[in-house]
């Protein structure tokens, strides 16, 4: 019924792990090929090489893969925050009680991008500030950053309302 995929594009981001990356390349090249220790403390080679390939390889890499992605089927949400979810998590749409398209302060409501729990419930978000909020029965909060808020809104009550008359049905 629904589906969108995105993308960590925060250039503040991209900056801080670039010029980490960059910082830690200059610095294995000084230490294993000048033969002159990187930083105020030494550390050895072999630990130098695992944390430039952590962090100068691995993060930017993980930062650059990861996606969220945002289902919607005829009875259930389901949302994938790659690296993190391997599988989708569902979260079953008989169970919402209000749909709302939104706009939020991703720092100050959730505390950043992410899976984040925040004073306002849990949210799936990765770039922007807009996204539709769904209340659960529970009383639980949930909230899914989109690039398409109205859109997504509209699907997720209409499929609402259709698994809601399926149940009742039933």
């Amino acid at each position: 019924m629904f589906e969108e995929e995105q993308h960590f594009r925060q250039i503040w981001a991209w900056l801080i792990l670039l010029g980490v990356s960059f910082m830690l390349t200059y610095g294995m090249i000084q230490q294993l090929y000048l033969g002159i220790d990187f930083g105020s403390s030494s550390m050895s080679d072999t630990t130098f090489v695992i944390v430039w390939l952590i962090f100068a390889l691995g993060f930017p890499i993980a930062f650059y893969t990861a996606r969220l992605t945002t289902r919607v089927y005829s009875d259930r949400l389901a949302i994938q925050l790659f690296p993190l979810h391997f599988n989708e998590q569902s979260f079953p749409l008989d169970q919402v009680e209000e749909v709302q398209a939104t706009t939020y302060r991703p720092i100050l409501d959730y505390g950043g991008w992410g899976i984040r729990y925040g004073r306002k419930g849990k949210a799936y978000n990765v770039y922007g500030k807009k996204g539709v909020k769904l209340h659960f029965q529970s009383g639980r909060p949930l909230l899914i950053g989109s690039q398409k808020p109205n859109e997504l809104a509209q699907v997720l009550k209409k499929a609402r309302s259709n698994a809601s008359q399926k149940e009742s049905s039933q």
